[in-house]
């Protein structure tokens, strides 16, 4: 997967979840572990309740961290990309505009957009 593709997913689920910011609220400890409360903060009512086994409030503070912490990362990824656009010099030569002094240009995806297209790109879970 690319960097846009990736970017273009991402936003795409971030603009179907309710907006932040989140927060969770323990209520009275189960038998089989805690139970807590996550919703939109500041806002009445249970938007989820989610049942702690082991991890205690960990899983509740990453997800109600996700939403924003997720907007940020795609908004990093975005002003990266935003610096390091293709532009085509020769009909068979393309360049990062972000990369190089005047003199020294990388060559089209540049070392920064193939880092970013590596570190996206889903990897294969199946052995």
């Amino acid at each position: 997967m690319s960097a846009e593709k990736w970017l273009a997913e991402t936003q795409e689920l971030v603009n179907a979840a309710l907006p932040g910011p989140w927060e969770w609220e323990a209520t009275s400890p189960r038998m089989n572990g805690e139970q807590w409360n996550l919703r939109v903060a500041g806002k009445p009512g249970i938007r989820m309740v989610v049942n702690e086994y082991q991890h205690g409030p960990g899983n509740a503070n990453l997800i109600a961290a996700a939403p924003s912490r997720l907007t940020q990362a795609t908004n990093a990824v975005q002003d990266v990309m935003d610096l390091h656009v293709p532009v085509e010099v020769e009909p068979d030569e393309t360049i990062c505009t972000g990369c190089g002094n005047g003199s020294d240009w990388q060559r089209w995806p540049c070392p920064t957009i193939r880092a970013l297209d590596a570190a996206l790109t889903e990897k294969d879970t199946n052995g």
